[in-house]
């Protein structure tokens, strides 16, 4: 789902969905440029072009109240751009990118810890063009969690912790229950653990 808060645990209320979806945009990786034209399209592309300007300007607004409430203002906005400050913001989104980047077994751990499902499981707003942009991050998101989580349970499994491996690939099995190579994995660990019982669960 979305959530938004200060670094002192205060939500950041935000009642619109066309205000949650631009902060999503904006937070997914802090301190990308987008044009105004680029979060209009994919925002208001059912609206004419002036239309769909003064819906930005209105939704930006709304996130400025929201953020003066608390103290704070991370957005940078000109006059053909919009970001947040990247000293001032983080998101789950890019710690999870940074630690599956990193690629060490700690990384790995951490990128897995934080990957819990679909992002913004459940959100909707009201127009085709962020739909498709949200199931393509999500796509994208899902298949980068499941190499990291493959590296990490081999990683495991070579260390001998097979208790961690058989979770990591549970994990994966919540994520996409169709891995056959992973129900594989999962039988051969519970072999290896002694527990064939399990493992005839598994295969069943």
């Amino acid at each position: 789902g979305f959530e938004a808060k200060t670094i002192d645990d205060k939500k950041i209320a935000l009642k619109g969905r066309k205000a949650q979806a631009l902060l999503t945009c904006l937070a997914m990786s802090p301190g990308e440029v987008w044009s105004r034209d680029k979060l209009m399209g994919l925002l208001w592309s059912d609206r004419g072009d002036e239309q769909a300007r003064g819906s930005l300007r209105q939704t930006l607004s709304e996130l400025r109240k929201a953020f003066s409430k608390l103290g704070e203002n991370p957005l940078l906005a000109e006059r053909d751009s919009i970001s947040l400050d990247a000293k001032r913001v983080e998101s789950d989104v890019a710690r999870f990118i940074n630690y599956a980047a990193d690629g060490s077994p700690a990384s790995l751990e951490q990128a897995t810890q934080l990957y819990k499902g679909d992002l913004l499981d459940g959100f909707g707003v009201t127009d085709v063009a962020f739909e498709e942009w949200l199931n393509i991050e999500r796509g994208s998101l899902n298949e980068r969690a499941q190499t990291v989580m493959s590296a990490l349970s081999d990683h495991q499994k070579t260390s001998g912790d097979f208790e961690k491996a058989t979770i990591t690939c549970r994990k994966r099995l919540a994520i996409d229950p169709l891995q056959e190579i992973v129900h594989r994995d999962l039988m051969s660990l519970y072999v290896a653990q002694g527990d064939r019982s399990m493992a005839l669960k598994q295969y069943q």
